[in-house]
């Protein structure tokens, strides 16, 4: 399964140290490749505390970030649910 994440800067100027992070939901675990990925130039990436971080330096003013990594759905006897959440946090400084 992939997470996909699109960050949009609506403001009118540049956004400096966007972080975006996304807890890994129970039930799942990283493809294993384990990368997360960007299509922004300016991005460094890590899985930490078991959330998957992105930092981009500088997003300009109207720009997209789109952000993704893969997972392994783990059988439903391990996960005992029959859906898995995900909920993500976007902050800049």
């Amino acid at each position: 399964m992939t997470y996909t994440i699109a960050v949009t800067n609506d403001g009118k100027a540049t956004a400096k140290n966007v972080k975006i992070t996304d807890p890994i939901p129970a039930g799942v675990v990283l493809n294993e490749d384990g990368k997360l990925t960007s299509d922004h130039t300016n991005t460094e990436s890590k899985v930490e505390n078991g959330e998957a971080v992105w930092n981009i330096t500088d997003l300009e003013a109207g720009a997209t970030v789109t952000v993704t990594y893969q997972v392994v759905v783990q059988p439903l006897q391990t996960v005992g649910e029959k859906s898995i959440e995900n909920t993500n946090v976007c902050i800049t400084k």
